[in-house]
């Protein structure tokens, strides 16, 4: 949430009697690395655990009310918790997973503090990549293990101040290294759209912290300890990833997109608090409610991947040249596509039309290079109304048109056995995403007419000893566009 509603916030302190958590006194300042909990100087960060269900990530207990008969809940991110679906709601779903708290520097497993997942209360990555879970415990029983929630902050730390971060990261560390650790760093620019893998997300925070990695996800972003939890890391900008694709958030400006390698990015969480019931729960339609509601329609039959248009690649693959979309949940849709640059779904100018939900979307794909998008909005009347999904929570999709070959040659590793060659081909999407290859007399393999090769099953193949041998090995890109040919003469 880009704005604070501090009016929401404070109207729902007078309702349930908030602590103020700017009058709290300042705890105990942390350094960088693991932290340890001696002597109890850490306590309040009980409540930064280790989440355990569809992925390892961290997950915060959070303070939604001073109500401590009512059940507690914990913030992270959804993807941690769901599919990886771009347009689905979760709301109130049972499941399987746990959070383990008490996960200091200074604790064996055994002083772990584990509590069940009751449900998902919600979830989406749509827009943002927020969960909220519903533990099995009320507010007092957590306290009673000694655990107390933290607060949501009522602002977001200002650009150029400094953030604190506390996460249990897991990759590349042994499991009993899976221990709490604080970084630093500062508050940056609230990026309008970010763009991973098929997901589109809106009014992210950057930041500079170091160590985010695998298992960071959901780590409570602080501009201070005693204002509460701001934000939650979501994901950050790996060196030498292809911008766009998983792992390699990149930001939507002007002139397209920007990859900006070794950046964070962080959701705001502020808006939790206006998802609050009179008794302490959660609850999506509270009128103070601005998260995703899921009243949406689905779509598909979009590519899932980049395209190049062209009639065929090398591999004899079909290439999709329309959007091809059907739209279903709602009777009615109406729809706008552009490129990610000069697109707002939010915004309600540019979009068509009312449609039926028997038309599909049939509009050409763009020709040119770049990020477009394709936004939706379904509803059951004949006319667009309140009772429609609004632009602010438009169904969104998107594809890379992408005609540029890859930047990877292919990679094939060969192991010289006894009476043969053993040939593996190594993928490393998206830059080599398909393989075809063909082998035999020199005289006979073409490394232009590739009508007879073979597709590359993911199992290796073996080229007899004995006799001259051209292996010739064509590699794609998600897009399906070529690299050069590999050739190899044998022996």
């Amino acid at each position: 949430m880009k704005n604070v509603n501090i009016l929401t916030s404070l109207a729902l302190c007078l309702l349930f009697s908030c602590k103020d958590p700017i009058n709290t006194p300042e705890p105990p300042a942390f350094s960088d690395g693991l932290v340890s909990n001696e002597n109890g100087n850490a306590d309040l960060l009980k409540a930064v655990g280790q989440y355990s269900g569809g992925s390892r990530c961290t997950a915060v207990f959070v303070r939604l009310s001073d109500n401590e008969n009512a059940p507690a809940y914990a913030l992270t991110n959804g993807h941690c918790v769901q599919d990886w679906d771009p347009n689905a709601v979760h709301i109130d779903e049972a499941v399987s997973h746990k959070i383990y708290f008490n996960v200091f520097e200074n604790t064996p497993d055994s002083a772990r503090i584990e509590v069940a997942v009751r449900q998902i209360a919600y979830s989406t990555m749509k827009g943002t990549d927020l969960a909220v879970v519903e533990l099995n415990a009320t507010v007092k029983q957590m306290i009673d293990k000694g655990i107390q929630p933290l607060p949501i902050a009522r602002s977001l730390p200002a650009a150029g101040t400094p953030i604190q971060i506390f996460g249990i990261p897991v990759d590349n560390l042994p499991s009993d290294e899976w221990r709490m650790r604080r970084t630093s760093g500062t508050q940056g620019r609230v990026v309008d759209k970010l763009l991973e893998f098929s997901w589109t997300w809106y009014d992210f925070i950057a930041n500079d912290a170091p160590g985010i990695a695998g298992g960071s996800s959901g780590s409570p972003v602080f501009g201070s300890l005693a204002d509460g939890v701001s934000g939650l890391i979501n994901t950050t900008a790996v060196e030498g990833a292809s911008p766009c694709y998983l792992g390699a958030p990149c930001e939507v400006v002007a002139s397209g997109t920007d990859y900006r390698a070794g950046t964070n990015y962080a959701l705001s969480v502020l808006a939790v608090t206006g998802c609050v019931s009179a008794n302490g729960k959660f609850d999506v339609k509270a009128p103070n409610c601005t998260l995703d509601k899921g009243n949406n329609v689905a779509i598909e039959g979009y590519p899932l991947a980049a395209t190049n248009l062209q009639d065929s690649d090398l591999s004899g693959r079909p290439v999709q040249k329309t959007w091809n979309t059907t739209v279903s949940g709602k009777a009615y849709y109406r729809y706008k596509i552009g490129p990610a640059a000069t697109t707002a779904p939010r915004d309600p100018a540019g979009y068509s039309e009312v449609w039926p939900a028997s038309k599909m979307i049939a509009d050409s794909l763009p020709k040119v290079s770049g990020q477009t998008i394709l936004a939706v909005l379904g509803g059951n009347a004949p006319t667009f109304d309140a009772t429609w999904q609004q632009p602010k929570y438009a169904t969104v999709a998107r594809v890379e048109i992408d005609n540029t070959p890859p930047t990877m040659e292919p990679n094939v590793s060969i192991r010289e056995d006894a009476d043969a060659y053993s040939v593996s081909l190594n993928f490393s999407p998206p830059e080599l995403s398909d393989y075809i290859y063909n082998f035999g007399h020199p005289d006979s393999v073409s490394t232009t007419n590739t009508k007879d090769y073979f597709r590359y099953r993911r199992i290796p193949f073996r080229i007899p000893k004995g006799k001259p041998i051209k292996l010739v090995v064509y590699g794609f890109d998600s897009a399906g566009n070529a690299t050069k040919p590999y050739v190899k003469n044998f022996p």
